[in-house]
This record gives structure tokens, sequence and C-alpha cells, in this order.
């Protein structure tokens, strides 16, 4: 990590090439170690708290991360590098994959639906909230229409509007 504290300070030729290899280097290592000693009792290991500390502070080496978090099939991470990029498109579809089966090695997503549900009260993307709150209200339909009545929600849904939209998308939700 020290050689990632050394960006920007001009000394080095071909920096972008140079933090580029540094980062898919130490992020392919952490991602190996990690896979060596999974975490016990949900305390995650020095190495899961040094590959989220890697991809939350952002990577120079964006193509190559996803391509070794999908390769190492770390999908709950691949969440947070698409987070700290402000994808929440990416970051939903991530989650969505995980909860519908596909195999996170880190099975770090936990209540999965209910993270979906916060997420979206999180984000001002109206058409993702709807795609992903009536994708949610066909799973859970209290949670997914609780993504619509939430006082909380960066985005205001007219409750008309809402019962429409679910009943095109989700008729099981509206009753």
């Amino acid at each position: 990590m020290a050689w990632r504290q050394r960006k920007g300070f001009g000394s080095i030729a071909d920096e972008i090439e140079v933090f580029q290899t540094v980062d898919a280097a130490l992020l392919h290592l952490l991602l190996h170690q990690d896979n060596q000693r999974p975490s016990r009792s949900g305390i995650p290991s020095a190495s899961r708290a040094e590959l989220y500390t890697l991809v939350d502070s952002g990577v120079d080496c964006f193509e190559r991360a996803i391509a070794l978090l999908e390769e190492y099939r770390r999908l709950y991470v691949l969440s947070r590098l698409y987070q700290n990029r402000k994808m929440a498109g990416k970051v939903l579809e991530t989650w969505r994959r995980i909860i519908e089966g596909e195999a996170d090695a880190g099975n770090e997503l936990r209540d999965g639906e209910n993270e979906v549900r916060k997420y979206l009260a999180k984000i001002r993307d109206t058409a993702i909230i709807q795609e992903y709150g009536t994708w949610l209200a066909r799973r859970n339909p209290e949670l997914g229409v609780q993504v619509f009545a939430d006082d909380s929600s960066r985005v205001k849904f007219v409750p008309q509007d809402v019962a429409q939209l679910l009943k095109e998308r989700a008729p099981e939700a509206v009753k």
C-alpha cells in the first residue's frame, strides 16, 4: 500500500501505467490472499479489510479490477468498486446477481433484499428506482412497496403512479 501513497508526486516516470499496474497487482494479491484465509465468525480478515480499503479508495485499473473481481467471483467487492464510481445501476445489477443465486465467493452481502431497499432510498435516479423497486416487489412485495412509500427516500412518488406501476410490473404486490 505504501507505493499508492506516492501517487501524484511527479517523480515517477509513466506514472499512469505504473499505478495501474501497482493497483492491479495489489488487487490480485489481496484477492488471492483472501481466498486462502476466509473470514471467521463474520469478522473480516486483515486481507479482506485491505481489499475493501483498496477498492473503496478507488483503483487506477478500473477495467482490470472488474475482470479480476469477476474471475475471483467476488461480486460484493465488485459492487463496492461500482459504488466508489457512483454507478448505482451497476451496484444494483451486481446485488441482483447475488440475490438471484449467482456465486459470490466472499458471501458478504447479508440481507440483500433489505440492502437493495435501503440503497434505493439513497439514490436519485427515478428509472433505476422503478426498475429495481418493482424487481424487489416481485420478490418481496412488502419490501418492494416500502421502496416507493419511504418518506426518507430522495425521490418521492405519487401514490396513484406507484399503484399503476406495481400493477403493471409487480401485480402480486398490489392488494
